[in-house]
């Protein structure tokens, strides 16, 4: 099912068919987009649009699947280590990635006795196509401030998820994966 994680109409149609299949065993929460404009370039729809794609659909799947999330489950958020170490022209993608790792700790009280967990995974930067297309001198700058001197690659973070998915008793949990970012 195609889905504008920006559109609050799209969120609910596709909380309407996870519904339909019954139960939700483990919810991966990974989409997410960015915003590289300045303070005074931001405009109230850019913001918004930002905030409604990293914040507002993720709680509002939560929300309304959490009736079908049974004893023991597993909610993962994809959060960001730009939540954690600030990034001067994604304050929008920094700032709701942040929302995102606090709605995470505070979701644990609300599953609480229930054994499902909610952990966060804080990739740093990741080998995707969009990090590919960077200019080659601005990968050099992040290599350098990365004690790996590389990106992680998706299947890095995915071993993370997977890792959380495993282990029941982490929880409440943000995991960077960051290959030792500003460990300078």
């Amino acid at each position: 099912m195609k889905v504008d994680q920006c559109s609050i109409s799209d969120i609910h149609s596709l909380t309407s068919h996870i519904k339909e299949a019954g139960q939700l065993d483990c919810l991966v929460l990974n989409a997410g987009i960015t915003l590289r404009k300045t303070v005074t370039d931001t405009t109230d729809d850019d913001w918004l649009r930002v905030v409604n794609a990293n914040i507002n659909n993720n709680f509002f799947l939560v929300r309304d699947l959490m009736n079908i999330i049974p004893h023991g489950s597993r909610i993962i958020f994809i959060g960001s280590l730009m939540a954690i170490h600030p990034h001067a022209t994604s304050l929008a993608y920094a700032v709701t990635k942040a929302a995102i790792h606090a709605m995470a700790q505070n979701l644990v009280k609300c599953f609480e006795a229930t054994d499902t967990t909610v952990n966060v995974i804080a990739p740093g930067f990741v080998e995707t196509e969009w990090q590919k297309a960077k200019p080659e001198h601005i990968r050099q700058n992040i290599y350098n401030k990365t004690a790996i001197k590389r990106f992680a690659s998706p299947q890095e973070i995915a071993d993370a998820v997977r890792f959380c998915i495993g282990n029941p008793f982490v929880n409440g949990s943000t995991i960077e994966v960051s290959g030792g970012y500003c460990f300078k």
